[in-house]
């Protein structure tokens, strides 16, 4: 009920995010990359390559949305049709200032192959594949999927999944 004696914390100082889970209504397809994580290796993960969807900061002078659809270019080699806004929030406000604003990205992912891309200058080596929504859903319930904002995305996606196939499903 009052203020309490002065207490020295610690946080780590992050610039804001955005996530996008690349979505084909036409095929029910997603796509998810698959990265190495320093997170889960320091953790001693015996699998610290995640599962997740795109993701990147957000430059100075770049809005979050440009910010996807160039993220997206780069680690998939995708372009987007649309964006729908999930939800913009903290990833972890007890300890880190990053904001994170998630996006489904509308797209075709027909006839779309595994690959390899990256910013070489950014050290990245990110393997995306494409999916079925069914069995992104089944990787969440077996706990395959275990990092945040995938969880987020794909829980948000189960729930709009027939308004966007609506929408979107002919375009």
């Amino acid at each position: 009920g009052g203020f309490s004696e002065p207490v020295e914390r610690a946080v780590f100082m992050a610039s804001d995010a955005v996530t996008v889970l690349p979505y084909d209504p036409k095929s029910d397809l997603v796509l998810l990359v698959e990265q190495f994580r320093a997170g889960p290796h320091a953790r001693g993960d015996q699998y610290p390559w995640c599962l997740e969807g795109i993701a990147g900061r957000v430059d100075v002078g770049e809005t979050a949305a440009e910010t996807a659809r160039r993220e997206t270019q780069e680690e998939a080699g995708l372009d987007l049709l649309a964006l729908e806004d999930i939800a913009s929030y903290y990833t972890s406000p007890g300890a880190v200032s990053e904001y994170l604003t998630a996006y489904i990205g509308i797209c075709d992912l027909s006839g779309r192959t595994d690959c390899v891309k990256g910013v070489a200058s950014e050290h990245e080596d990110i393997r995306s594949f494409v999916i079925s929504f069914d069995a992104l859903m089944a990787a969440v319930q077996t706990g395959e999927v275990d990092n945040g904002p995938l969880l987020i995305s794909a829980l948000w996606l189960a729930a709009h999944r027939e308004r966007l196939r609506s929408l979107y499903g002919s375009a």
